[in-house]
């Protein structure tokens, strides 16, 4: 089994939970971290595939419970987590892309100073 094929067969089930997602069984995503100027950046073909798919943003209420200890996903201080800005600090909008980026020209900044 290779290195990710285990997520995608565990993520089979998930497309019947949820009502807007995407499924892509015949496509390869590639995701490398890669060196520019000395400097960590993302290099993926991720955004071909997603293309105008946009979904709400995920809070403590859409994720529900944990499995195992039948808890809310909160902060540690017990306040609602509420994912509205992506990696860099960038403010999502009511309808985002999913992933960590608010866009495919954000996705090839500089991830950290080195």
């Amino acid at each position: 089994m290779g290195k990710w094929e285990c997520l995608s067969k565990w993520s089979k089930g998930l497309e019947k939970k949820e009502s807007n997602n995407i499924v892509n069984d015949k496509d390869k995503v590639e995701f490398e971290l890669v060196e520019t100027d000395g400097q960590p950046e993302i290099k993926t073909n991720l955004y071909d595939f997603i293309g105008n798919f946009k979904n709400k943003i995920i809070n403590t209420d859409t994720l529900g419970k944990a499995f195992e200890p039948e808890q809310r996903f909160e902060t540690p201080d017990g306040d609602d987590i509420d994912f509205n800005e992506d990696y860099f600090g960038n403010h999502r909008g009511v309808s985002t892309i999913p992933g960590p980026f608010t866009s495919e020209e954000v996705s090839v900044k500089t991830l950290w100073e080195k």
